[in-house]
This record gives C-alpha cells, structure tokens and sequence, in this order.
C-alpha cells in the first residue's frame, strides 16, 4: 500500500483534507518539475503552506555531494580541477608543474613512440592518482614535494625503465625546463637508480 500523508487545509475541518503521497513530494523535492493537475492545489502541512516544508526540506538536507576531480590518461583537467579545490598558486605543484607538464607530452604525444605513447598515458593516470592520494590536508609546499616523491615509483611501475634509451633522453629532455628545481634532480637520480637496480 503506497504511503500518504494526511494534509490539511487552514480554516476547514480537519476531515476536509487532501493526501499528498510521500512518494509524490519526494519527486518534487529531487526533481524542479511542476505537480500533476491533482496537486496544483497549494498542499497544506500541519495547517502550513506545502512551500514553507519545502523549503525546510531543502535546509536541511545534506546536498549532494559533487564529484570529486577525476584521474585521467587522456587529459590534464584533473590538475586544474585540483588548484579550484586546493588552491596552491602559481608556484604551486599544480599550476606549475603538474598542469604545465601533463599538457606538454599530451600535446607532443604522437612525436613518441608507441610504446612511449603507452607510457605517457599509463604515467599520466598514475601520477594523477598517486597526486589525489597525499593531496588532502597537506600544505602546499610538503604536496609538491610529496608529489615529486610519488613521480619515481609512477615511472618505475609504468615502465618507463623498458623503454629505450633514446625514448628515456627524450623524456628527460621535454622535462628541461623543471631542471631548476632540485626536487626534479633528486628524482632523476632516484629513477636512474631504480632503473639501474632492477635489472641486477
């Protein structure tokens, strides 16, 4: 048997009343749709306007989560999702390292190899999942170095050790630029070392 619930109208006699099905105010709360012609009638609740629960309703009920930003190995627009969510500026890891980099090799992808091209897009969805782990409640300056640190086993576990020598010295080579920073060197060396143990 469907559920109703008994609404009364103001100035009449509590018998002289309409039932308004939970099921049907459930719908009109989830969904901006106009009621059927039974219930254009203003609904009346504990002799108050139908509007007024309504509203009440939607105060205070948890809204709806929004999806968090999603890892993705055909694009960059998680590390801009993330600045929006956990702002860090322009000398933060997002703007100026995830984002900047991630959209140099997708552009570039095609120039690689396709074993390379493989590569790029498996590291890409590592590095974005491995970032989102350790990005929650840490300050910016210990997520870029957290960040960094997570590079190395990205590339290790993505093979980037089986891949050529000359597709390796053109990786490098597209990362140049963050050369600057000594995060980037000591994860060269610790790739390098990686690379090197696992194949004794």
């Amino acid at each position: 048997m469907r559920n109703t619930r008994k609404i009364t109208e103001p100035h009449k006699n509590q018998s002289d009343t309409i039932e308004c099905p939970v099921t049907i105010l459930t719908v009109m709360v989830i969904l901006p749709i106009k009621p059927p012609p039974l219930y254009t009638r203003p609904c009346l609740l504990y002799g108050q306007p139908m509007l007024r629960y309504l509203i009440l309703l939607f105060l205070f009920t948890p809204t709806i989560a929004q999806a968090t930003c999603v890892p993705s190995d055909q694009s960059c627009d998680f590390y801009a999702c993330k600045e929006r969510e956990h702002a860090c500026g322009k000398k933060g890891y997002w703007q100026d390292f995830g984002y900047p980099y991630c959209q140099k090799f997708l552009k570039d992808e095609a120039r690689f190899s396709k074993d390379s091209q493989i590569w790029l897009q498996d590291v890409r969805y590592c590095l974005q999942v491995r970032v989102q782990e350790v990005a929650d409640g840490t300050s910016c300056n210990s997520l870029h170095t957290q960040a960094m640190d997570s590079h190395v086993s990205c590339y290790v576990d993505t093979g980037f050790c089986d891949l050529t020598y000359m597709e390796q010295v053109k990786i490098y080579w597209y990362l140049k630029g963050a050369l600057r920073s000594a995060d980037t060197w000591r994860e060269a060396y610790l790739l390098k070392q990686a690379c090197a143990n696992r194949f004794n």
